[in-house]
């Protein structure tokens, strides 16, 4: 309930109308650089985006696989390495949007409270597999790879 409020307040927040952005307005000329950091960011976005949907997939699937609701590992793609590769998908998204957004600090803190709440609930995660399953991949990470 409290995260709840938190990130309902961030939200709020971020809405409130900032002058520091890395947005052009309409009809401004941008420079070579700053078209290509956009179009990379775009790019960066939709590799984050394809992935959380290849792993949200993934787990659909396991339900529907044998019939059950017993509950199964997931493989494939971002699972070899890590548990909640869909939070890492997510953290891909938004740290593109930080191309746009990187000079307002409403958008750090924002990033900083969803970097915080995707990985306390990926450890979790990892933790649950890990009790679940006797034959989980101990060289799965909860949400960075190699790392956490």
């Amino acid at each position: 309930c409290v995260r709840a409020c938190v990130r309902a307040y961030m939200c709020v927040y971020l809405f409130i109308p900032s002058t520091q952005t890395d947005i052009p307005a309409a009809g401004v000329t941008v420079s070579a650089s700053k078209a290509c950091l956009y179009v990379f960011a775009c790019m960066v976005f939709a590799w984050g985006f394809y992935h959380q949907a290849v792993c949200h997939s993934i787990l659909g699937r396991l339900r529907r696989a044998d019939g059950e609701t017993k509950y199964a590992v997931p493989h494939g793609d971002w699972f070899s390495l890590v548990s909640s590769p869909h939070y890492l998908a997510e953290f891909v998204m938004y740290g593109s949007l930080s191309m746009f957004f990187g000079t307002s600090p409403r958008w750090w803190l924002l990033y900083g409270c969803v970097l915080t709440s995707l990985t306390c609930t990926a450890i979790k995660t990892h933790r649950w597999y890990k009790g679940k399953f006797d034959n989980y991949p101990t060289s799965r990470t909860a949400i960075f790879p190699f790392i956490l």
